[in-house]
């Protein structure tokens, strides 16, 4: 069996640490694998590379891609080349389109008295993929929510009251953009997509026509019923499964390198 966390986020997207620290607690944590796939960016995986290099552990390249369905819809996609141009300028699309959205959100906030400067939202987000997570992080600044939970509870989750939706790539063109870059592509904590079994089975099995290749059954929050059921899942459509905490850092429950289980030695044919 192999030691592997295969999802994790860093403050390049919406987790609080840099590549560095979180690679260095990756290997803390004793694991052989780890991967950033940090939210619609590439900016980090340099210096995860690097920091694997020093630390001793195998840094596989990764993303994570926000689609839309029917519902929010991630795509994780490993061994990527995060040097594509053309992927690149992909990615590049869809954050001008998710800046757009940040400031009809922000002009929206407005209706319920809470104002966050737009110069002073772009000033908080150089560097980082700018998103809800921190148009909440300056809401919890200025006093107007208690949490980052909060804001999004109250103000800034689907159909609460500043709510606007964004552009997504559908998640055919995701596992597209991600096969076509060299990459594995994965359906990401499926139990948050909230289907019955016969729909999801269906949904998978769509996007293994469009080129998928695994899905995350070994998620910090499946149960065991969970996990027996999409080990099935995956060994009636030949998927691979894969395993990660999604951590984001200490304001959520997930633990880096936790994960309800080790993936097989065959994984390793796949990710080396």
């Amino acid at each position: 069996m192999m030691r592997a966390d295969l999802h994790s986020h860093s403050y390049y997207s919406d987790g609080e640490l840099s590549p560095y620290e979180l690679v260095k607690m990756a290997k803390n944590a004793d694991l052989e694998y780890f991967a950033l796939t940090d939210h619609d960016c590439l900016m980090g995986i340099g210096e995860a590379i690097e920091a694997g290099k020093e630390l001793g552990i195998t840094v596989i390249t990764g993303i994570e891609l926000s689609c839309y369905f029917s519902c929010d819809v991630h795509i994780l996609g490993y061994g990527i080349d995060y040097k594509d141009k053309n992927f690149i300028e992909i990615l590049e699309k869809v954050q001008e389109k998710r800046t757009h959205r940040n400031y009809l959100i922000l002009e929206k906030l407005k209706e319920f008295n809470i104002n966050i400067d737009k110069d002073e939202f772009d000033s908080h987000c150089v560097g980082r993929v700018a998103g809800r997570t921190q148009i909440g992080e300056l809401m919890v600044i200025h006093g107007y929510v208690k949490s980052v939970k909060d804001a999004f509870d109250y103000y800034l989750a689907s159909g609460k009251r500043a709510f606007i939706n964004a552009f997504r790539l559908t998640p055919e063109e995701a596992v597209k953009y991600i096969r076509s870059v060299g990459g594995i592509p994965v359906l990401a904590h499926p139990n948050q997509l909230r289907m019955g079994k016969p729909d999801l089975f269906d949904f998978v099995h769509n996007l293994k026509k469009h080129g998928l290749m695994g899905v995350e059954t070994y998620y910090y929050t499946h149960s065991a019923h969970d996990i027996k059921f999409y080990e099935k899942l995956t060994s009636d459509l030949g998927l691979i499964n894969t395993a990660g905490s999604d951590y984001h850092g200490k304001s959520r429950n997930s633990v880096l390198g936790r994960v309800p289980r080790e993936m097989s030695e065959e994984m390793k044919k796949i990710f080396i």
